[in-house]
């Protein structure tokens, strides 16, 4: 009997699916009974007068614990009746893309409009595709914010030097030689007061020298005056008619500035983030990995989301789109590729951190070294291509890691390490011969 009333349950619960397509200005939305029968579509403007005239039409066909709304996130277009829905009471279903899409191509035969779209999300909710999808816990919300505005400031400000860099080589070619970091401050300096090789020709060495130790805080090296400027009088770059190219670089130097400002402060504002209760200890226990620094881990927990989202390890390889792809046939057996069908935000960061824990973790070096020391004998370009891997799967073994770690809640150590990732005998004893200490630690 017990059985029975879980089975109606069941069937109640999906009597009804609305299936959204959703567009910056216009949504399209598609009403339709468990049995494939459609009740009501039609377009959707993305106000909250359209919003209510959907919640009356839903109210008007039944229950609220009926009905299953599913919709694609589309950039962030279907967040404002996402949100507008879910504080009605119905229960709202972000379905992938990719997976609606595939589900559409079987009857569809590559159709694409906004109906078939809607009719294609009922499809999938009909037939119960959504019951495997798991709704991120949005908990590190604000966090993913600042950390994604950091990134794209970040590659606004490689643009932005790039295009300082494509005059430079017309203006002063050597300017690549005065300094490590071609947009260092000293770098700017020089830069935003003698633009030109021939203002730098006539500039006093001692007063460029005491500028260029203000700004190291007395580290900068001695010389380094007299070399910029011993440079600056053999210069090959063009001296006539470049009044443009200067003006174009003073308006560049000035929004270089700007955003170098603005990821200082984003910076401190992710630091004081993350000292916060609701994520510190997590951070702390992905930021023991030596290597990854607070705004890394931050980063890579506000992508990751609450762990407890997921249930195991290649979940969440899933959906960082790091699994393993073949291609295989009967004979043939092409090559393997990295998916990149999940989170672009935690791969970025991942490999970040596979940059810095090659460096500075014993474990993730031997990992590498040993990788690494299998492609040494090839040519050139395939050596590249091994290298590229290698580091893509360093990045792999780093999520395992810091998965395994917020699971167990536990610091990082080699113990752990070996817990979470497979690790062969050359890794082993590679790490037992030169960090004793810290396996004879880790064992303990």
């Amino acid at each position: 009997m017990e059985g029975k009333n879980m089975t109606n349950k069941r069937a109640t619960e999906t009597e009804f699916v609305v299936g959204i397509d959703c567009a910056l200005e216009k949504h399209h939305y598609q009403i339709s009974k468990k049995d494939g029968a459609v009740l009501s579509k039609g377009p959707l403007k993305n106000t909250k007068k359209d919003g209510k005239r959907l919640v009356k039409k839903l109210e008007s066909i039944t229950q609220k614990k009926n009905i299953v709304i599913g919709m694609e996130p589309t950039n962030n277009y279907h967040i404002c009746m996402q949100k507008y829905l879910i504080s009605n009471g119905y229960k709202v279903v972000l379905i992938n893309p990719l997976k609606t899409h595939a589900y559409k191509q079987i009857d569809d035969y590559g159709n694409k409009t906004d109906p078939i779209d809607a009719n294609g999300i009922c499809q999938f909710l009909i037939d119960g595709k959504h019951k495997n999808i798991k709704q991120m816990n949005q908990k590190y919300l604000k966090m993913r914010e600042l950390c994604r505005c950091r990134q794209k400031l970040k590659c606004d400000m490689t643009r932005v030097a790039l295009r300082l860099h494509s005059r430079l080589v017309v203006i002063n070619p050597e300017f690549t030689q005065y300094f490590y970091k071609n947009f260092c401050e000293s770098a700017l300096f020089v830069l935003e007061n003698y633009p030109t090789p021939d203002d730098l020709e006539i500039a006093d060495v001692d007063k460029l020298q005491k500028e260029l130790d203000r700004i190291a805080r007395s580290f900068a090296k001695k010389g380094s005056a007299e070399k910029i400027i011993n440079l600056a009088k053999e210069s090959f770059g063009v001296k006539e008619d470049i009044e443009g190219y200067i003006r174009y670089m003073q308006y560049h130097l000035e929004e270089y500035r700007f955003l170098k400002s603005k990821v200082l402060e984003i910076n401190r504002e992710i630091k004081s983030e993350a000292k916060k209760d609701y994520c510190r200890r997590e951070i702390e226990i992905i930021s023991s990995i030596r290597g990854i620094g607070i705004i890394l881990a931050a980063g890579i927990l506000s992508e990751l989301g609450d762990i407890k989202n997921f249930e195991k390890i290649s979940s969440i390889v899933r959906f960082a789109g790091m699994i393993v792809l073949r291609n295989q046939s009967g004979k043939f057996d092409g090559r393997t590729r990295m998916s990149k069908q999940g989170n672009k935000y935690l791969r970025y960061y991942l490999h970040q951190a596979a940059m810095g824990a090659k460096m500075h973790c014993p474990t993730f070096a031997a990992i590498y070294m040993n990788r690494s020391m299998k492609v040494k004998d090839l040519d050139p370009e395939s050596r590249r291509v091994d290298r590229a891997k290698t580091r893509g799967c360093l990045a792999r073994r780093i999520l395992e890691t810091i998965a395994m770690c917020l699971m167990k809640d536990r610091m990082f150590d080699d113990k752990i390490a070996f817990e979470s990732i497979q690790i062969d005998d050359f890794v082993r004893e590679t790490i037992n011969t030169q960090f004793k200490g810290q396996m004879a630690t880790a064992a303990a």
